[in-house]
């Protein structure tokens, strides 16, 4: 009878274990995949007059395109996931509020069980040129 509790038990662990890990590994996976073509649809390069600009990225943009992807692919191992987008000037590392930065922080947090929980971020910036690095 103890023998089987023992099993049971221990059975439950492997399984929270064997899950906890499969999933973590499909959140990093994911979050890592994400393309930067969601980021390069967000830069504005040209002004309102037609004139070249310092490259920038439109924030209202930049989030759809951040939140659908994350509901798609983060959004079926986790429910519960938290995501959080910054906004920097790439030179300095300051934060930006005049809502034409050329750096951008995408943190993604998710309590996947009891033993497991997924944090990391990423950081792009836009160069002169307006291509994405990382």
């Amino acid at each position: 009878m103890i023998n089987c509790l023992f099993f049971g038990v221990g059975f439950c662990l492997f399984l929270t274990f064997s899950f906890g890990g499969m999933t973590y590994s499909s959140i990093h996976r994911s979050f890592l995949n994400m393309h930067r073509s969601i980021l390069e649809i967000s830069i504005v390069t040209v002004g309102d007059n037609g004139e070249d600009i310092d490259p920038y990225f439109n924030e209202p943009v930049l989030e759809r395109y951040v939140v659908n992807y994350l509901k798609d692919n983060i959004g079926r191992y986790s429910s519960d996931y938290k995501a959080s987008i910054i906004y920097f000037n790439a030179k300095t590392k300051d934060i930006n509020t005049n809502h034409k930065a050329d750096g951008v922080r995408i943190s993604l947090s998710s309590e996947i069980n009891a033993f497991y929980s997924y944090k990391h971020a990423r950081e792009f910036t836009i160069d002169s040129r307006g291509e994405i690095n990382e």
